[in-house]
């Protein structure tokens, strides 16, 4: 900085670097939390259907896991356990794998309903994916046939 004469009063530079104010930082805060609240929903959507995707997937391995059994045995399982679920794991996580059924994880608790003319497979929603009340509960019975327990058709939710 160049001194006036008198050595007491610096004079101002114009290439000198300036702070940043608080009202700068307030309107940046303002916009990046405007931005979240915009982009939170579609994320949650996002997050939902994706571990819908996960129960689908497990309910047709599981149906598979069925049809070979019913090749072997000549009858469909009436336990999940008969399929090779580990015992207890009557749920499946975020991740899509296995746990048990009362975890604080589970997103989808996984039924096997067994009747005479055959058997169904149930993916409940547990927890946090109760909001996708759109598909609701996943169904898939011993012909493949493909189910939802909300508004949305089948097409939408498988």
């Amino acid at each position: 900085m160049a001194f006036t004469g008198d050595f007491r009063r610096p004079i101002r530079s114009e290439c000198a670097p300036r702070g940043v104010t608080l009202v700068e930082i307030l309107v940046v805060l303002v916009i990046l939390s405007l931005l979240l609240l915009l982009s939170l929903p579609g994320y949650r959507q996002h997050v939902l259907v994706a571990q819908r995707r996960l129960a689908q997937a497990y309910l047709l391995q599981l149906h598979m896991r069925q049809q070979q059994f019913i090749q072997a045995h000549r009858q469909p399982a009436t336990s999940l356990a008969q399929l090779g679920v580990p015992a207890g794991r009557t749920a499946i996580d975020g991740r899509g794998v296995p746990i048990a059924g009362d975890s604080p994880g589970s997103v989808y608790l996984v039924e096997l309903r067994s009747h005479e003319r055959g058997y169904i497979l149930l993916a409940v929603p547990q927890h946090r994916q109760r909001h996708d009340t759109r598909c609701g509960t996943l169904s898939l019975d011993r012909l493949g046939v493909k189910g939802s327990g909300g508004p949305g058709l089948p097409g939408e939710c498988w």
